[in-house]
């Protein structure tokens, strides 16, 4: 690993360790950096705020792992869910406080923009290879309306404490995504074939 990368991941293990001690709303740069015996020069320099770096964690730990399962074998698809909620629950004071935060960068509006992209990329991804050489533009209705649909759920599901277990809810979060792309594309393809 490398020194940055090191650093980064001491001050997210800091801030999550914080967090579970409920104090992530009133802590500042410097708590952070005390704590994680640096100086804020040296959190300055990976990350702007506190915001920031809540959102790196997040993406490192959700979104990358994310398009990695993307980007392979779609039978791996089906972990994306149950893996993302696991991510959440086990750090779940953390998550729970972070999405309290409001701001600038908060991670709400950061985490909502990333399930989109998510959805988008699985949309285009599952199109093209079962449709090859078929335009997926028009999937663009149906991946924005499952992001919002999932995000809603996502939030709700962590402002009332995350008590329904990670698989329940990726489960239904799985099933309904699955059996709703297949039918939207299937009839968006045989329309667009009759035509």
């Amino acid at each position: 690993m490398k020194r940055t990368d090191f650093t980064k991941q001491q001050l997210a293990d800091t801030v999550k360790r914080l967090a579970g001690a409920g104090a992530l709303k009133g802590l500042t740069v410097q708590m952070i950096a005390d704590a994680c015996g640096i100086n804020r020069g040296t959190f300055y320099y990976h990350f702007y705020d506190k915001l920031e770096l809540i959102q790196w964690i997040y993406h490192t730990e959700i979104t990358e792992p994310t398009r990695r399962i993307l980007a392979g074998d779609p039978q791996e698809w089906s972990a994306i869910s149950v893996f993302g909620l696991d991510v959440m629950y086990r750090d779940k004071d953390f998550y729970v406080q972070a999405l309290r935060l409001e701001g600038q960068n908060n991670l709400a509006d950061y985490m909502k923009g990333e399930i989109e992209g998510n959805w988008d990329l699985l949309t285009k991804r599952y199109a093209e290879l079962r449709y090859p050489g078929k335009s997926v533009r028009n999937m663009g209705f149906f991946a924005e309306f499952m992001a919002n649909g999932a995000w809603a759920m996502l939030k709700k599901w962590v402002e009332n404490g995350m008590q329904e277990p990670p698989a329940a809810l990726a489960d239904l979060i799985d099933t309904i995504a699955g059996n709703s792309m297949e039918a939207m594309a299937a009839r968006y393809y045989e329309a667009k074939s009759r035509l």
